[in-house]
């Protein structure tokens, strides 16, 4: 068997963090003055720094999304989605800075849910755009049609009682101006008569 030499791990040498970690520490609200020193805790910390990093962008580039579908000048899209994304990085860095608890972890679940519910919405409309606008007509039409014939329902049976009101009225007229004309024809022919004999 081997044998396994005793190594002083107190003559390490620490490497110094670069910028990046110093980036990805303050991410994951870590005090760089202890990962300085504490070589174990500077990888978990990256990598916590990295995951509120990417969350972070994520929720920026997805709230200037969800703005464009708003308003329609940059401005807005860009001070919506940079606070929007600010707010969530403070409450993501200050949810990690604590201990892992249950809450925190229910916290972080409800912002990441809360994220996603305000952009799939935008995501899905941006996605099917041209299928919603190709069923907008179709819609309109059906619904365009639906109430015609439910104003044709409702109002069928009085339309009918003046139709036929209407027709009797236009019957009453012409007999009426027929016997005008006749009266008139009548009379024109006894003048003529009358003119005759004279």
């Amino acid at each position: 068997m081997p044998k396994i030499e005793n190594v002083d791990m107190t003559n390490r040498s620490i490497k110094e963090p670069s910028e990046i970690d110093h980036i990805l520490w303050w991410f994951a609200a870590g005090n760089k003055e202890i990962l300085k020193d504490s070589v174990n805790s500077r990888f978990n910390y990256k990598i916590v720094g990295l995951a509120v990093m990417v969350t972070w962008i994520f929720a920026t580039f997805s709230w200037f999304f969800y703005a464009s579908t708003i308003f329609s000048g940059i401005l807005p899209k860009l001070l919506m989605g940079g606070f929007m994304g600010y707010a969530i990085l403070t409450i993501d860095r200050t949810l990690v800075a604590g201990k892992f608890t249950i809450t925190g972890f229910i916290a972080r679940l409800i912002l990441a849910t809360l994220i996603g519910a305000f952009v799939g919405e935008a995501w899905i409309l941006f996605i099917y755009k041209d299928d919603i606008n190709r069923q907008i007509p179709l819609i309109t039409e059906t619904k365009v049609l639906q109430q015609r014939n439910k104003i044709d329902s409702t109002y069928s049976v009085p339309k009918k009682e003046f139709q036929i009101l209407i027709s009797t009225v236009d019957n009453e007229t012409k007999k009426k101006y027929e016997e005008v004309e006749d009266l008139r024809k009548n009379t024109f022919k006894k003048w003529m008569l009358a003119e005759a004999l004279a």
